[in-house]
């Protein structure tokens, strides 16, 4: 969940907290969906309103690249134990998938967008294969993560219009706690993604470019985004 959904609903929620301004959504657990079939089906859950928010799937990496691996810089290593164990909970697994554990070690971390494609991959292929979603919910596709083929959202918000879209839907439901401009990460513009692709998928391998498609064909399909073809700008 997106901390600035989390933030919305911590201020719809007076019960959570009770001085929800003055609390980072970023230190909270995520409010999971339960992938649980039977809780799918119970009433409680039937009658909630359900909301999801999407973007092009190309753009959501891009975005995960650039804010969890410093966008290919030198990644800084925490100097205490207790965030060093956190740090190494959430990067042991991507550096353990590439072989790349020497660079924790020398301390020259850094990840390339190849590489960091490489292990989506990887990481994507495996979480199929798995009887649990254990991918970090950052690159899982919307399918994994939303399972849109199992539930029946009332309200599709597409990032590129997002405050438009969000001011509707808060004026449809009356739900004044939300915030329509509201925006707590910084997202690359539907104006940037032409740069995007020049600068990273286009010099992605061809054969490495056609298995991240793949991996990400229902994303694409399911919410009426156009693949971009590899080499060719989208202006």
């Amino acid at each position: 969940m997106s901390t600035t959904w989390k933030t919305h609903i911590i201020r719809m929620n007076s019960n959570y907290l009770t001085s929800p301004e003055g609390y980072d959504p970023h230190h909270t657990k995520d409010i999971l969906l339960s992938s649980n079939r039977e809780y799918l089906k119970t009433e409680v859950f039937q009658s909630t309103i359900k909301v999801i928010t999407v973007r092009h799937p190309f753009q959501r990496l891009v975005s995960a690249y650039r804010d969890k691996f410093h966008n290919g810089q030198k990644i800084p290593i925490p100097r205490t134990k207790s965030e060093k164990l956190k740090f190494l909970n959430f990067m042991g697994p991507v550096l353990a998938s590439l072989n790349l554990t020497h660079r924790f070690y020398d301390n020259n971390l850094y990840l390339t967008f190849e590489e960091f494609v490489k292990f989506i991959i990887k990481d994507g292929l495996m979480s199929i294969n798995r009887s649990t979603t254990l991918s970090n919910p950052h690159w899982l596709p919307y399918y994994r993560l939303c399972h849109p083929c199992h539930i029946n959202y009332d309200f599709i918000i597409e990032m590129d219009h997002a405050e438009e879209e969000m001011t509707w839907l808060s004026r449809h439901l009356n739900i004044t706690e939300i915030s329509p401009n509201l925006s707590l990460n910084k997202q690359p513009s539907i104006e940037e993604f032409s740069d995007l692709m020049e600068k990273y998928f286009n010099s992605l391998p061809p054969r490495l470019y056609e298995r991240l498609v793949s991996l990400l064909s229902f994303d694409f399909h399911l919410f009426n985004y156009v693949i971009p073809q590899q080499g060719i700008r989208t202006k």
